[in-house]
């Protein structure tokens, strides 16, 4: 699980930087027309949801970190082997629980 978050943070990143790089070449253009301003106002929203997920997605990735963490350390304490577990399978192939 924790590869996809760090995916999505990596690509909401970029995508933060991409917006920043378009929205200064738009504002070098000069003047603001309709078709401008309605790109403008619809990268602001992409921007500012991107601004909360980036968050989420570190709090999400932080959170595993510790639940595996305190997994390994419970393992430790009681002496046993540290064995990480795998998803079960369902019926269905391809499909985890």
């Amino acid at each position: 699980m924790e590869p996809f978050l760090v995916v999505g943070l990596i690509a909401s990143i970029r995508r933060v930087l991409i917006i920043s790089l378009q929205m200064t070449t738009l504002a070098r253009q000069g003047g603001w027309s309709a078709e401008s301003a309605s790109i403008f106002h619809a990268s602001m929203i992409e921007l500012a949801l991107l601004v909360i997920l980036i968050p989420v997605l570190v709090f999400s990735i932080t959170l595993l970190r510790r639940h595996a963490l305190r997994n390994l350390w419970r393992a430790c304490v009681s002496g046993a082997a540290y064995t990480p577990r795998a998803p079960e399978p369902s019926r269905a192939v391809g499909v985890f629980r």
